[in-house]
């Protein structure tokens, strides 16, 4: 992500003639120098730079043709199910590996819900709905997934060289130092202590906005079975469906509240 060559020797250069800059390393290097920050050999152009106040967001001309052909292959002949490492690879050169592994994902998860899928239709068909078992199946199903998809996450990151990127990061435009930075580590001119002291004054808010999630998704789950199964009275159609309007009413709104304490506190 970086340009890390962890597949190269250290200290070998890399012949251009022969292994010219794809697409989205060419991307990659642009973005940085117009993003990165002026200590770190940027332009410093960035969302939330105070020099640049109307900057909302910066990002590349996309390649229409390539996106369109793109799109076709992935709802017409892949159909979003199966994407293959050649495909991957395409995708890769021309996005970026974060892109390339986004849609390995989203081909993973959709061929893997095919077996609660078919435990749901089963459980369905036999009329237990609220069986024990089908929960205990989608845990399983759920902690097992996981676990496949961390194991090819870090396959692909082997196969790209790409592995251990997350470990070199760039400062944001907004960070402020409380002294004088001898090099582009952060944590020279920001005390640790520091941060964990912010972090930590996060937590009770946190905590705070998990507990009422939680109290929120336990009394629409339990209105639920009340209008579903025991409610036989006028407008049962219409009561039936109470719960899934709180849902995606309350729940969406709650999270939108959430996102701006947590902006708050991150600024």
């Amino acid at each position: 992500m970086h340009g890390l060559l962890t597949n190269a020797y250290p200290g070998d250069s890399r012949d251009f003639s022969s292994s010219p800059l794809n697409p989205a390393d060419r991307v990659r290097l642009i973005y940085t120098y117009v993003t990165s920050t002026p200590d770190q050999g940027g332009l410093g152009i960035d969302n939330g730079a105070k020099k640049w106040p109307h900057i909302k967001s910066v990002f590349t001309l996309h390649d229409r043709k390539f996106d369109h052909d793109w799109i076709d292959s992935w709802t017409h002949r892949q159909l979003g199910f199966h994407i293959t490492a050649e495909a991957l690879d395409v995708v890769k050169n021309h996005y970026g590996e974060a892109i390339a592994l986004y849609y390995s994902f989203l081909s993973s998860y959709a061929m893997s819900l095919v077996f609660p899928t078919v435990i749901g239709v089963a459980f369905w068909w036999f009329e237990q709905p609220y069986n024990p078992l089908y929960s205990i199946f989608v845990v399983f199903w759920s902690v097992g997934f996981v676990e496949w998809w961390r194991i090819r996450e870090r396959k692909l990151a082997v196969r790209w060289g790409t592995r251990g990127a997350i470990k070199v990061e760039k400062l944001r435009v907004e960070f402020q130092p409380v002294r004088k930075m001898e090099d582009e580590d952060s944590d020279a001119g920001f005390p640790w202590y520091k941060r964990e002291l912010r972090i930590l004054t996060s937590l009770p808010v946190i905590g705070a906005f998990a507990v009422l999630l939680a109290i929120l998704l336990t009394v629409i789950f339990v209105i639920e079975p009340f209008v579903t199964d025991f409610y036989t009275g006028p407008g049962h159609q219409v009561v039936s469906l109470v719960p899934t309007i709180l849902f995606t009413t309350l729940i969406s709104r709650f999270l939108d509240i959430y996102h701006k304490f947590a902006v708050v506190l991150s600024e």
